[in-house]
């Protein structure tokens, strides 16, 4: 068996795999040992959601570290560390335009991720690196396919020499509404509306049937489409 770190933001994504990672701890195939969370603070303009990891993990019982990544703020960059870029589905300025994504892909963000992440975690015996990863998004960020995982476990196994080392992506072929099912099922679907934290904007001020978010940024349209496919107008309890 294996302990278990759970790149964990406070969104709805790192929440489902968190609770997912509980549950294997306890009843699945893969019995963790442990399982703990782990933070980055990378002067993200939706911050509040690293106060959204803190209750959580503090309500579930889950130890929690967090950890500085301000060089993401220092590189390129995009616009959840750029408050000048305008968020938007599909850049029109930048790297990002050139690539055709959108302006919050922050380039290197999880390359970086999973190397802190793993060197954080193997010397304290943590094996098993659990992303909410997906690349069944819509926002079809290049760091988030399966490929870049495989690629990812592959390099980190060879740098650390540790052949054990894997990455868990509970969510990489799941659809956003699959994904609201999956909490559901895990028994976290009220924590993940509540307590989680998704809108670009940082915004905590309405709660919608979703959750909290400003209703208009690519992350809570994606909320919202999810929700709406998975329990269509089924309201908030």
């Amino acid at each position: 068996m294996t302990s278990a770190l759970v790149l964990f933001s406070g969104g709805q994504d790192s929440t489902t795999c968190l609770a997912w990672a509980l549950h294997e701890q306890t009843e699945n195939r893969i019995g963790f040992d442990e399982v703990a969370a782990l933070s980055f603070d990378y002067g993200q303009r939706h911050a509040v959601e690293l106060h959204c990891a803190d209750e959580i993990t503090d309500a579930w019982g889950v130890p929690h570290w967090s950890l500085g990544l301000p060089i993401l703020h220092e590189l390129h960059g995009g616009a959840l560390t750029d408050g000048g870029r305008k968020i938007e589905a599909q850049a029109t300025t930048g790297y990002q335009a050139d690539k055709g994504l959108p302006s919050t892909f922050i380039p290197g963000r999880n390359l970086l991720f999973f190397t802190a992440a793993a060197a954080f975690g193997v010397p304290r015996d943590f094996k098993t690196l659990v992303t909410g990863i997906c690349q069944a998004d819509d926002a079809g960020y290049p760091d988030c396919r399966g490929t870049f995982a495989h690629a990812a476990e592959a390099a980190i196994r060879l740098a650390l020499d540790e052949p054990n080392f894997t990455i868990e992506a509970p969510l990489l072929y799941r659809s956003k509404a699959e994904t609201w099912k999956l909490a559901d099922e895990l028994g976290v679907l009220q924590d993940v509306i509540r307590r989680t934290h998704t809108c670009y904007q940082g915004n905590r001020s309405v709660l919608h049937p979703w959750g909290y978010g400003c209703g208009e940024c690519p992350a809570c349209g994606e909320r919202a489409k999810g929700w709406a496919q998975a329990f269509g107008d089924r309201a908030v309890v």
